[in-house]
């Protein structure tokens, strides 16, 4: 059994929690939004009063843009040394104000890399990204019209971003942050999209805009930093 302390460094490494009553303290697992597209509806609906967004493409282009949090978490216990099995049964999330998300996954997902034996520790990425998190943007897509590429990207481009902060707080840990990468980025993954840096080298510039400027007036002025819209 992992120690509780290990789970407590590593929510604050991640920005996720681990849980052992996963069903009673979410609000959804992933499950039940692949599963039915009458459920990821009616979610998306209650997400884009919460998030008081003028359409559904935009509530489902920016519900992909705050996914990513799930997915940087992943990539960061990957780099410190922790295998997660996110599968959609195992993960569970919380919609806060705004339509902010939390996840939470099951403690039982969580192993060292190191005690897993033959590529499992790979795999799991591998198998989230296939079997977790391109079905349910192809239901997020079906329900609200946004584009499942455009999700995808920004689901990639955090991750660009997650490494190159990573690398400059911890240059000892670049290779295994360049190995965790291609296990999302693989050829063949929805994730596979290539990044330009910025001309100071200081972020990687976007593909695809978030909409998210729309939640606020659509003044191209409050674009994100990173937006394509303004670089």
């Amino acid at each position: 059994m992992i120690p509780v302390a290990n789970f407590t460094d590593l929510e604050k490494q991640t920005g996720l929690t681990f849980t052992e009553e996963l069903q009673e303290k979410s609000d959804h697992t992933i499950a039940e939004l692949i599963r039915s597209s009458d459920y990821i509806s009616s979610f998306t609906d209650s997400l884009r009063t919460a998030m008081e967004s003028p359409n559904r493409v935009v509530t489902g282009t920016i519900f992909g843009k705050r996914y990513a949090a799930l997915v940087r978490g992943l990539f960061s216990a990957a780099v410190y040394g922790w295998s997660i099995d996110a599968s959609p049964a195992h993960t569970g999330m919380l919609v806060k104000d705004k339509a902010k998300l939390a996840f939470m996954l099951d403690r039982s997902s969580v192993a060292p890399s190191d005690s897993l034996t033959g590529g499992e520790a790979e795999a799991r990425i591998v198998r989230f990204v296939s079997g977790h998190l391109d079905p349910l943007f192809e239901q997020m897509a079906g329900a609200t019209g946004a584009k499942k590429t455009h999700m995808h990207s920004l689901v990639a481009h955090s991750l660009y971003q997650t490494a190159h902060k990573l690398r400059a707080s911890d240059p000892d840990k670049k290779e295994t942050i360049r190995r965790t990468l291609d296990l999302f980025l693989i050829e063949g993954s929805p994730l596979s999209f290539h990044f330009e840096l910025s001309p100071d080298g200081e972020y990687y510039i976007r593909k695809h805009c978030c909409l998210a400027y729309l939640l606020k007036g659509g003044s191209k002025d409050n674009c994100c930093g990173t937006c394509p819209h303004i670089n």
